[in-house]
């Protein structure tokens, strides 16, 4: 699968408060026991650490931690994603070569395999911001 491999990735949306474009950059890893670990290392630095009970911030520039259980968290698709969890449960409606749509919690998720070998996937968050996530496997 494309998430056990270490994976560099940008995501990007529109703010529309600065009428800009926000770009975050980072680094996944999928560990031998099945854990994440994401680094952030741009626009701030913060690492997560997640497992299957929970997920672990560790923001570098406050020096803080916080640690939140799994089971308190709505059903994540991301989560999911970088988790290698079945995606039997969502709803997979669209299917082409290099592309297709998978719903989930009534949102749509636009996956697409690039030319690269990178994916990127489009959706709109909970306040209804369009967000693009490039992963790829070289930097």
């Amino acid at each position: 699968m494309f998430f056990n491999n270490d994976l560099y990735f940008t995501q990007s949306s529109f703010n529309s408060i600065s009428n800009t474009f926000d770009k975050t950059e980072g680094k996944y890893s999928k560990k031998n026991n099945n854990s994440v670990v994401i680094n952030i290392t741009s626009p701030f630095k913060e690492n997560y650490y997640i497992d299957k009970t929970k997920i672990e911030i560790h923001d570098l520039d406050f020096d803080q931690v916080r640690k939140i259980p799994l089971n308190e968290i709505e059903d994540n698709l991301f989560i999911n994603l970088l988790s290698n969890k079945s995606f039997e449960k969502y709803d997979i409606k669209t299917f082409k070569d290099n592309s297709f749509k998978l719903y989930a919690n009534d949102k749509e998720y636009n996956f697409e395999f690039l030319a690269d070998g990178g994916l990127q996937v489009i959706y709109k968050d909970n306040m209804d911001v369009k967000n693009i996530v490039k992963f790829s496997i070289k930097l």
